[in-house]
């Protein structure tokens, strides 16, 4: 990477020869999240997550932690009664949700989320 190079959200503003270290500007809406990247999000967390995608065919919906991190709400945990079509509340983009993280897995970069409202409150554990 190059002084001035930008990655997304982070960007090299010089670098620190004598010492070897970068110096980083980092967007303030990143450092105001939980989430950083996929290995420090646990099962059973809760985020504030933005409508990414739809997808009707495969019934799921893309949500967006931030610029980086991404996961997916099935059908099955959007509600706690089983739904064969999904809620219209679900299907606007750009839409702000709360979720609670199902599954993750670091290695694969996936996070399953769920909405149901059994899951949602706080004292239920979810491994």
């Amino acid at each position: 990477m190059t002084v001035g190079q930008t990655l997304e959200t982070v960007k090299v503003k010089e670098i620190n020869y004598l010492d070897r270290t970068p110096i980083l500007s980092i967007r303030p809406s990143l450092l105001g999240t939980d989430a950083l990247n996929y290995s420090t999000i646990e099962a059973g967390q809760y985020f504030s997550a933005m409508i990414e995608k739809v997808n009707m065919e495969k019934k799921f919906i893309t949500l967006a932690v931030n610029s980086y991190v991404k996961g997916n709400l099935h059908i099955e945990h959007m509600a706690d009664n089983n739904i064969k079509q999904m809620p219209p509340k679900f299907l606007e983009v750009g839409k702000e949700i709360k979720v609670r993280v199902f599954n993750v897995k670091a290695s694969k970069r996936s996070i399953e989320f769920t909405k149901k409202d059994s899951l949602m409150k706080g004292d239920v554990p979810i491994f």
